[in-house]
């Protein structure tokens, strides 16, 4: 089994406003599926004010005779806060047709933000920002006869600000895969962490923040042989907002009196507050390990700390 282990984040301080008004978004989706039963397994929601949580499972389909095909998502949205995860196992033996199940989550963000700074209306300048990524992955293709099974986990992160100033974008994913038949254990793209947005402003301007996150599993077994294969992407605890490390203007020089407005009325300037959400989504992950297979050897993860 090829487990990978990445910072949790710290708990900030409870520095954001909530969002109490309301034209900003969150949006949450997931999808759950196997080879041989699918219904009853997916969600989609939004709301203007959060946070939003759900979460769906497959039935197990798997003919008579067989194993065991499950898939379990995850997904929540607040304004600075997302989590998502997605993961199963598929347990052979085959009887007729292979074993497989996959799942995805996806969970956002968007709100219509402002910076204004005096004797700077109506000028250019830019905003560097800061988010992280905590995980935990685990990825197993299981061993049994011939080339038996393989497994494979993938995160998408995907930020943006945009307005009359300009845009700017911060798009980050990676892949772990394990497939014993090729001798294939790897991690290609960029590790979940710490990771950083420019965008140029036009100050007093309104400029649209939008912050995406997405997690994909997916398990096969094709062996008639005993075994399993088993993957878990956790990104739930979670994808957080880090809040604005600089302000600058046009010519370069660091801007320190500025003040933020939004839609939504979270101060996106400030890190997002975790202690609150990160109970609410403990508690949908707790209700999702009855039923989901949980590994001996998983650990809490550490804490990186914002750059």
């Amino acid at each position: 089994m090829r487990t990978w282990h990445v910072s949790s984040l710290v708990l900030l301080p409870l520095l954001l406003a909530s969002a109490v008004s309301a034209t900003g978004l969150l949006s949450i989706e997931g999808a759950a599926s196997n080879n041989n039963a699918t219904t009853g397994n997916d969600f989609a929601n939004s709301a203007a004010i959060g946070p939003i949580i759900d979460s769906a499972q497959t039935l197990n389909g798997a003919p008579p005779g067989t194993g065991s095909e499950i898939e379990t998502v995850f997904a929540s949205a607040n304004y600075g806060i997302l989590g998502v995860s997605a993961g199963g196992q598929v347990v052979g033996p085959v009887s007729v047709s292979a074993l497989g199940a996959s799942g995805n989550a996806f969970a956002s963000f968007s709100d219509n933000l402002t910076i204004m700074a005096p004797g700077l209306a109506g000028m250019i300048g830019s905003v560097r920002v800061v988010f992280g990524l905590a995980s935990f992955v685990s990825v197993d293709g299981g061993v049994g006869s011939g080339c038996s099974g393989s497994a494979q986990v993938s995160y998408g992160v995907v930020a943006s600000l945009s307005g009359g100033g300009g845009s700017g974008s911060s798009n980050q994913s990676g892949t772990w895969t394990d497939y014993p038949c090729f001798n294939t254990h790897t991690f290609s793209g960029t590790p979940p962490g710490i990771f950083s947005l420019t965008a140029p402003v036009l100050f007093g301007s309104p400029a649209q923040l939008s912050v995406n996150l997405s997690a994909l599993s997916n398990e096969s077994w094709l062996d008639f042989a005993s075994g399993s294969a088993t993957a878990e992407g956790d990104f739930a605890h979670t994808l957080t907002w880090g809040g604005f490390t600089e302000v600058r203007d046009a010519q370069g020089n660091l801007v320190t009196n500025y003040s933020v407005t939004s839609d939504s009325g979270t101060d996106w300037s400030k890190p997002a507050p975790e202690p609150a959400t990160a109970v609410l989504v403990a508690t949908g992950l707790i209700a999702l390990g009855a039923s989901r297979p949980v590994r001996a050897n998983r650990r809490n993860a550490q804490t990186p700390h914002w750059k």
